[in-house]
């Protein structure tokens, strides 16, 4: 295992910015959120790899600082979009205003938003995994090890008529509930672990195979399966292959990076917007001029947000 205390690692920011951008691909048209879902699974691998890699969870910062950004940001971007969703926008058309359907958007939050609920519960249950990484590496594993079988490969073969009573018994041992879970603990591995040559080489082909299904046959019964092996794949060859040796990438990257979050939060507004000029037709001419537009303008505010170091620190 390497030391929790490296160098500013890089490969995390390409993934972040990767995966931030295959986001914005998939909500363009939903349609492509099969093929682009492992990004929120590098997301999920990247936060418990950064907050499982210290050398320690203070709880009061984890509370005061991590916790609450998250739960902070959520709330403002919550309201931006309800208040827009549900009150801008229907007063612009002549439209009936619903407080009801207001209050609700606002614990809701819009359907991206959703990824802030459960990051909040993995850093609640954060202190736990240290815990359990500190007192015996392997137990570490181990948890990766069921979590994976009990949450991803028993509910895909679930998925199979023939297989579907087994749900009930499997429910009520209560550990379905891990897959998030699964990649927040391996994030710490797959930044930490030593991977020889030829296990990364196993590694590589199975991502490639995996691949194949992947995109071939999305939403089908091993799906998750898939997803799992293709986003694995894709954290380690970004750790083993991405080396950047310009110091001004380095710096566009690390910049470009540190707004992610940003981007994530306020990216749909953007979406909103090309909607009502261009309109709701989807088409591939549509869709690609519709990720331009977001993409483009999602990192140009994110990064003025960013700029803004005191309010940044609450709402991104």
């Amino acid at each position: 295992m390497k030391d929790c205390k490296r160098d500013h690692l890089y490969y995390i920011d390409v993934l972040r910015i990767a995966s931030v951008v295959a986001v914005i691909l998939a909500h363009a048209h939903l349609e492509y959120v099969y093929y682009m879902y492992w990004s929120v699974l590098v997301f999920t691998a990247i936060s418990g790899a950064m907050m499982l890699g210290r050398e320690n969870i203070d709880m009061r910062r984890l509370y005061t600082h991590s916790i609450c950004r998250i739960v902070t940001a959520f709330v403002f971007w919550s309201a931006v979009y309800s208040l827009l969703q549900n009150l801008l926008l229907p007063l612009l058309d002549g439209n009936p205003i619903s407080v009801k359907l207001i209050i609700t958007s606002l614990v809701e939050g819009q359907y991206h938003l959703w990824y802030c609920y459960m990051i909040t519960g993995l850093f609640i249950l954060a202190p736990c995994f240290k815990a359990v990484i500190d007192k015996d590496i392997h137990l570490g594993l181990y948890f990766c090890l069921v979590a994976f079988v009990f949450s991803i490969i028993i509910p895909s073969f679930q998925n199979i008529d023939i297989l579907k009573w087994t749900a009930t018994p499997t429910g009520n041992i209560g550990l379905e509930g891990l897959r998030f879970s699964f990649y927040f603990v391996m994030g710490y591995y797959l930044v930490n672990y030593d991977f020889s040559a030829s296990f990364r080489k196993i590694i590589y082909i199975a991502g490639a195979i995996f691949l194949i299904p992947f995109i071939a046959f999305p939403n089908t019964a091993f799906f998750n399966v898939y997803e799992a092996v293709v986003a694995i794949a894709i954290f380690v060859a970004a750790r083993y292959l991405i080396d950047l040796k310009s110091v001004r990438l380095k710096k566009a990257v690390s910049t470009l990076a540190d707004s992610v979050f940003s981007v994530y939060l306020i990216h749909d507004i953007f979406n909103i917007v090309y909607g009502r000029i261009f309109g709701r037709e989807h088409s591939p001419a549509y869709d690609i001029g519709k990720f331009c537009f977001t993409l483009i303008l999602s990192f140009a505010a994110g990064l003025l947000i960013r700029k803004c170091k005191r309010v940044s620190s609450y709402i991104s």
